[in-house]
């Protein structure tokens, strides 16, 4: 339905809105109220009514309806901070954001540098616990920002000779969310020390000191597999979980990662689901149809013999090893 604007109305208007805009609001909010009016009128009426339903409740000299931290325009300081229960709680055990509150700062929106919002990072539980929600970028995984990852990968491709006496390749690269990182940038990443730093476009988590350790264990191996080769019992000790060399530490889960390459990878999921392996010829003197399993059981023996029967069972031990350990 379309409202039109009386005559009375439509001359009073262009009157009121003659000395300026303001006025004619005043005008409309105080002298209009009631009457039917077109939508955009209205719009602005009950606009303008608003702000002077307001300016009449606000004692001379003060602001229209305006409450800051600090006035006692209806809450003090105090008042606003209760509001802030979990930020004090959990100022009394970190030092950075006890200042802020003290100050007042945490009143408004803070401006982190890089160092400042790692610091924060790294003590995300004690505000957690304190009962403050913390939101971080919904990019990051488990709540933590991409980190580089020194990755090794075993038996990428097929040993001259199968069985125990197998000797594997051994790889080392270090890659970010699976893009490899090249020479000069991880140089550069490890010179700037640790914390958050600006990467391909995003912020990355850096430790230096831990991605550091994980290259010289690896890249030792590794050197020692490219001059005589890795022994297969070896890399499935690694695989397993057990410790790459001397030290006899185990590696750090949370910046590395330890593979099996392509043809070991297929190796394996080959002695674990045989039915998916080739079909074996039965032979002409065979005088019977077999059934699945009874196909899938002759490519899984037709595999370990390739491999060695020794070497297949010590498969089977990784993978009742692996299934314990998860």
């Amino acid at each position: 339905m379309t409202h039109r604007l009386d005559e009375e109305v439509r001359q009073r208007l262009p009157q009121a809105f003659a000395p300026g805009a303001g006025p004619g609001l005043l005008h409309l909010g105080a002298t209009e109220i009631g009457r039917i009016l077109p939508p955009a009128w209205a719009w602005w009426r009950d606009l303008a009514a608003r702000y002077v339903t307001a300016l009449c409740a606000t004692p001379e000299g003060g602001e229209i309806g305006v409450v800051t931290p600090g006035s006692d325009g209806g809450r003090s300081r105090s008042q606003l901070l209760s509001l802030l229960l979990p930020v004090k709680r959990a100022a009394e055990h970190c030092a950075w954001l006890r200042k802020p509150v003290d100050d007042g700062g945490i009143d408004h929106p803070l401006r982190w540098t890089a160092a400042e919002a790692y610091r924060f990072l790294g003590d995300l539980a004690q505000p957690e616990a304190a009962g403050i929600v913390v939101r971080t970028p919904s990019a990051w995984r488990s709540g933590r920002p991409a980190r580089p990852v020194v990755k090794a990968s075993v038996g990428e491709r097929a040993p001259s000779l199968l069985g125990r006496d197998a000797l594997l390749d051994f790889k080392v690269e270090v890659s970010l969310e699976g893009e490899l990182l090249g020479a000069a940038e991880l140089s550069e990443l490890l010179k700037r020390g640790d914390g958050f730093q600006l990467l391909r476009g995003r912020w990355v988590e850096v430790n230096r000191q831990a991605i550091d350790r994980l290259l010289q264990r690896f890249e030792g191996i590794a050197k020692a597999a490219a001059d005589n080769g890795l022994p297969f019992a070896e890399a499935m000790r690694l695989l397993a979980g057990a410790s790459p060399d001397a030290v006899g530490d185990p590696l750090d889960a949370d910046w590395s990662e330890l593979v099996a390459g392509p043809w070991l990878a297929e190796t394996l999921q080959g002695l674990r689901q045989p039915e998916g392996l080739a079909q074996i010829s039965r032979g002409a003197d065979l005088k019977a149809t077999l059934r699945p399993y009874q196909q899938a059981a002759c490519a899984g023996c037709t595999c370990s013999a390739n491999l060695g029967w020794a070497l297949a069972l010590d498969l089977v031990k990784l993978d009742i090893h692996a299934a314990q350990q998860n």
